[in-house]
């Protein structure tokens, strides 16, 4: 769950089911719509109490920047399969990548080797978004959201409606 802080950014719920990440559209909520966090929070109750079948949310992650609000408040509800990530995190589990979403978004190249997004520009804009490069040959940097907001301003993204 990218969690927005509101305005002209989106809240975006994505969904995967093993190796498929298209089955299950992807729901967007604008960020001017969910100013009130009890709103997102009410939303994303309706989807983890949704029991029907292929419906079932095993894990639902938050990033902690804008999405600590939220995953304490679903905690509290007594949503179990919630957790953060924090995406600036400065060590990752490999120790080679400089945070979690120069992690995650390398994870995520191999995952698509086999795995299945729905075909979607905006989201191949966003995935080949985060410039990478190579620190002393063992470590990966992806620079953090902040620095590419002047990008962002350039290309659509997946939390940015297209101009």
């Amino acid at each position: 769950m990218d969690v927005s802080g509101g305005g002209a950014a989106w809240n975006v719920a994505a969904f995967r089911r093993g190796g498929d990440a298209r089955s299950i559209p992807r729901i967007r909520i604008p960020g001017e719509h969910t100013r009130d966090r009890n709103v997102l929070v009410g939303r994303l109750a309706e989807i983890l109490n949704d029991k029907r079948p292929g419906r079932v949310v095993a894990a639902m992650f938050l990033d902690m920047a804008f999405g600590s609000p939220i995953y304490e408040r679903l905690r509290a509800l007594g949503f179990n399969n919630v957790f953060e990530v924090n995406f600036g995190l400065p060590h990752t589990p490999d120790r080679a990548k400089a945070n979690m979403r120069a992690y995650m978004w390398d994870r995520m190249k191999g995952w698509l080797l086999t795995g299945a997004i729905k075909t979607d520009e905006k989201m191949a804009t966003d995935l080949a978004g985060p410039d990478t490069i190579s620190i002393a040959a063992t470590c990966w940097f992806s620079r953090a959201r902040p620095t590419c907001r002047s990008a962002a301003k350039r290309r659509p993204t997946m939390e940015t409606p297209s101009r």
